[in-house]
């Protein structure tokens, strides 16, 4: 298994009180599987996220993600385990001194087996395969919010990782720009055996999933195999 999440909790912490926000997750992920995270506003889905991204610690529960336990894990564990995965988020963070194709290059900066001209070749091949080709030189405050959004899911596949995380990858795109993002997705799942994990509330890509889970008030309601999702 790539992820394997089981009976997690998570609280977050004001003042002196806690509120849970997450009760008893478990979910599993397999290589080449993509799912979909879906519910209302505030039940937990990009907490879930982050978590199994290393970019919160938790303390109840396990989470095991490409054979490292993150629940009390060390500093260091947590930093390991998020350079190998692809992160694409509402937020760019794009770095705005950097071109397009700088920001992309920059995600492959502690692979040892590329040359500076091997990580200029990459960039600019998975930039031109979401669209911008014609942007390669063009730095983040020339871009549009859809075209920042292509560059940082460049920048997520560019490493070929094991595992990507996407909140929302299609908010800020078109119908086409949106459809071009998923079918790249859903192509490395099924060519290279990437794990996929996407939090959306767009019900045009649900089509490219595995299953569909779906959660409420930081719970996992139901899982679905896609075609009964959508046949419900």
């Amino acid at each position: 298994m790539i992820i394997e999440v089981q009976k997690l909790d998570y609280f977050f912490t004001e003042g002196q009180m806690q509120k849970q926000v997450l009760h008893k997750i478990d979910l599993s992920v397999k290589a080449g599987e993509i799912i979909i995270l879906t519910g209302p506003s505030g039940s937990g889905k990009t907490t879930l996220l982050t978590l199994i991204g290393g970019l919160r610690t938790a303390y109840n529960g396990s989470i095991k993600v490409l054979n490292k336990e993150l629940v009390q894990a060390e500093y260091q564990t947590l930093v390991e385990t998020r350079r190998e995965i692809g992160f694409i988020f509402q937020a760019h963070n794009l770095l705005s001194f950097l071109t397009a194709e700088q920001n992309v290059s920059m995600s492959l900066q502690f692979d040892p087996f590329l040359d500076e001209q091997d990580k200029i070749a990459r960039s600019r091949e998975c930039l031109s395969a979401v669209g911008l080709e014609q942007k390669y030189k063009s730095f983040p405050d020339s871009l549009s919010g859809g075209q920042k959004q292509r560059v940082a899911v460049a920048r997520a596949i560019a490493r070929k990782p094991k595992l990507i995380l996407a909140d929302e990858p299609t908010a800020a795109l078109d119908s086409q720009s949106g459809r071009k993002v998923v079918s790249l997705m859903h192509e490395m799942a099924k060519r290279d055996g990437t794990a996929i994990i996407l939090v959306t509330h767009d019900n045009r890509i649900l089509d490219v999933a595995d299953r569909i889970v779906r959660m409420e008030e930081g719970k996992i309601v139901n899982e679905n195999n896609v075609l009964d999702y959508l046949h419900a």
